[in-house]
C-alpha cells in the first residue's frame, strides 16, 4: 500500500497552491489558490493550477481541505468546482472569503464548516484541524491521518505569542500528535531565509499610532484585502486619533463584510463613511484603506495615483502608507505606484525600516520550532520559490532530520511513501492555466504565446485575394505592420517580400492547396524572411481571401 503526495502548485513559485494525496484510490486535495500575473503574462488577470490530472482522476476525489482564506490558497475554487464538483472543508471566515469568489463567478459549492479542533473522516483519510497563528485568522494546520500514519500541513504560519484576537497556537496539540508519530511534515518555506523569528503582528501597532499622530492630512493605508488583523488595527487607530474610515475597493469591502458578520472584526458603529461622504469632512478626519499593496493596475490606489480615482484625489501632504511588503514579481509594479504618489506630493511609508507591515509567516527560528514540536520521520519544504525550499530544507537538516528523508521536489513530482521507505518517483501534468477577465474559461496557452510575441516584436499582416481554382491572383497582396517596424521603414522590404509571396502563391495554387494550408504556408515563410533579414519574429497574420471558395458557397 502507497501513498502518494503530488503538488499542482506552490512549489517552486509563490501562489496557486494546491495539492493531492492519495491512498487505496482515494484523493484528498488540499487548498486550490491562485497567482498573480506578472509582465510574463500580458493581459492574464489570475493564473490557476492546471486540472487536467485531477480530472482524469475524478472518480477517485473525495473532498478539498482548506487551510485559510487568502487568495493564494482558495482564490481558484470556482474555478476547480465548475469542473468537478466535491464538497469543501474550512473554518468559517475561511469559506466565508472562498465563497464571495464563488458568488462573484456564478458557482454554488457543498461547504461544510469545521472549527479548530474538529476532525472529519473522508475515508481512508481523517483530517484534523489545528488552529495556527497567520495574518488572516481561522487559519488551520491539517493533521491527516492515513493508514500508513500521520501526515501534518503546517498551512501558512507563523509563532506568534500574542496574536492580536488572542486565538493561539495550538501547541498542546500540535507537540501531542509527536507521541503518536508524525510520517511527514509539509513546512511553509516562504520566510525560511529570514533569520530569528516573525514579529508580532502587534507590533505594527505603534508604527502605526507614531505616523497617525504625526499625519496632518488624509491618511490613506493600502494592505492585502484578506489582512483581517492589520485592518482591525488600521481602524483602532484611526479610532484613537478621531478620524471617520472609508473602505475602498470591492474585494476589501467583501472582507469586510464577511469578518463583521463572523464576529472575526470589531467596528466602532459610528466610524465608516461612504466615498460620497468625504467632501463634507476635513482632511484631517479621514482614513482610507484601500486595495492596491502590489501595484495591481486595476486596484484603487493605482487610480488614486494615476488621477484616475472618481472620489478620491491625492493632495500635497496626504499620507499613503503601505502595509504590505510586494509579493516576489511585483516590485515594478509597487514602484511605479509609489513614484507616483510622490509626484502628486503625497508622504509616502513603505519598505521594512518603516514597520508598518510584518509578514504572516515564519521565520527560519519558527520553522525550527514547527519542526521540534512535530518530530516527523519526513520533511517536505512547501510554499515558496525554489532558493525558499532549498533553505527550508538545509533548517531541517540543521535541526537533525537526516538529508535521506528530505524531500526538495517541485510541482507535479510524485513523492511515494510506503511502509518503511519514501522516495520520489514519476511525475504528473502541473501547469498553469490563465484566466482573462471575470469568465469561469481559461485561456488557451497559445493565446498568451501571441500576447508575448506582440507585446515584445510587433505584428506584420499579410492579406491577398486570389482565384485558387482558377489559379489567379486578383491583386499584389498588401502587407502592415503594428508595433515591428515604422511603416516607412516597412517598405524597403515590400517588394521583395511582395514577389516571394506572389511566387508562394503560384506553388499553393499549382499544388491544388487549400486555403489554410497557404496561409500557413506563407505565414511560414514571412517569419523565415524577417527572421533572416532582421534576426526577429514578430507575429505574422496571413489572410487570403478566395474568391472562388466564397462563390461555391453562395
Amino acid at each position: 500500500m502507497d501513498l502518494k503526495f503530488v503538488s499542482l502548485g506552490g512549489l517552486g513559485e509563490i501562489g496557486k497552491n494546491m495539492m493531492a494525496f492519495e491512498i487505496r484510490g482515494r484523493i484528498l486535495l488540499v487548498d486550490a489558490g491562485v497567482k498573480f500575473p506578472d509582465e510574463k503574462t500580458p493581459g492574464v488577470d489570475l493564473i490557476i493550477p492546471d486540472f487536467t490530472y485531477l480530472i482524469e482522476q475524478r472518480e477517485k476525489i473525495v473532498g478539498l481541505v482548506l487551510t485559510h482564506g487568502h487568495e493564494d490558497h482558495v482564490g481558484a475554487i470556482p474555478y476547480l468546482l465548475q469542473k468537478l464538483p466535491m464538497p469543501v472543508y474550512g473554518t468559517d471566515l475561511t469559506l466565508g472569503l472562498a465563497e464571495g469568489r464563488t458568488k462573484e463567478l456564478g458557482v454554488s459549492f457543498d461547504k461544510h464548516i469545521i472549527r479548530p479542533g474538529d476532525e472529519i473522516h473522508l475515508d481512508p483519510f481523517s483530517v484534523e484541524f489545528l488552529q495556527v497563528t497567520h495574518s488572516v485568522p481561522a487559519s488551520v494546520s491539517l493533521a491527516i491521518k492515513t493508514p500508513l500514519g500521520i501526515i501534518v500541513h503546517s498551512g501558512d504560519f507563523k509563532i506568534d505569542q500574542n496574536p492580536v484576537d488572542q486565538r493561539k497556537m495550538d501547541f498542546p496539540r500540535i507537540s501531542a500528535l509527536a507521541k503518536q508519530g508524525v510520517l511527514c511534515l509539509f513546512c511553509d518555506s516562504t520566510n525560511a531565509e529570514r533569520p530569528g523569528y516573525a514579529p508580532s503582528e502587534l507590533a505594527v501597532k505603534g508604527p502605526l499610532e507614531e505616523i497617525f499622530r504625526a499625519a496632518r492630512n488624509r491618511i490613506i493605508v493600502t494592505t492585502f484585502a484578506s489582512n483581517v488583523h492589520r485592518i482591525q488595527q488600521i481602524i483602532a487607530a484611526a479610532s484613537l486619533f478621531g478620524r471617520k474610515v472609508l473602505v475602498d475597493g470591492m474585494s476589501l469591502n467583501n472582507v469586510v463584510t464577511v469578518a463583521v458578520e463572523l464576529g472575526y472584526l470589531q467596528i466602532p458603529s459610528d466610524i465608516l463613511v461612504q466615498s460620497d461622504e468625504l467632501s463634507r469632512l476635513q482632511r484631517n478626519q479621514v482614513v482610507i484603506i484601500t486595495t492596491g499593496s502590489q501595484g495591481e493596475p486595476l486596484s484603487a490606489l493605482s487610480r488614486i495615483a494615476s488621477g484616475e480615482h472618481k472620489k478620491v484625489a491625492i493632495e500635497p501632504g496626504d499620507t499613503v502608507i503601505f502595509s504590505a511588503d510586494p509579493i516576489p514579481g511585483n516590485e515594478t509594479l509597487v514602484a511605479e505606484t509609489i513614484d507616483k504618489l510622490f509626484r502628486k506630493k503625497a508622504e509616502v511609508i513603505y519598505g521594512p525600516s518603516t514597520g508598518v507591515h510584518v509578514s504572516g509567516h515564519g521565520f527560519s527560528e519558527d520553522i525550527k520550532m514547527m519542526i521540534n514540536l512535530i518530530q516527523p520521520r519526513y520533511f517536505i519544504p512547501i510554499h515558496g520559490e525554489y532558493r525558499h525550499l532549498v533553505r527550508c530544507s538545509r533548517i531541517a537538516e540543521g535541526v537533525g532530520i537526516h538529508p535521506d528523508r528530505i524531500f526538495l521536489v517541485e510541482n507535479g513530482e510524485v513523492v511515494n511513501f510506503t511502509a518503511g521507505k519514501a522516495f520520489v518517483q514519476g511525475k504528473v501534468k502541473s501547469s498553469a492555466s490563465f484566466v482573462d477577465g471575470q469568465s469561469l474559461d481559461t485561456l488557451e496557452s497559445s493565446v498568451l504565446r501571441d500576447r508575448r510575441i506582440l507585446s515584445q516584436e510587433g505584428f506584420v499582416n499579410v492579406s491577398a485575394v486570389l482565384q485558387m481554382q482558377k489559379r489567379v491572383i486578383q491583386a499584389n497582396p498588401t502587407i502592415h505592420s503594428r508595433g515591428f517596424l515604422p511603416e516607412k521603414d516597412l517598405e524597403q522590404f515590400a517588394s521583395e517580400l511582395t514577389l516571394q509571396i506572389v511566387l508562394l502563391f503560384h506553388q499553393c495554387m499549382e499544388q491544388n492547396m487549400d486555403r489554410e494550408s497557404c496561409e500557413q504556408k506563407t505565414k511560414d515563410a514571412v517569419l523565415r524572411f524577417f527572421s533572416k533579414r532582421l534576426k526577429r519574429r514578430p507575429l505574422v497574420i496571413v489572410s487570403i481571401t478566395d474568391l472562388d471558395e466564397k462563390t461555391a458557397t453562395e
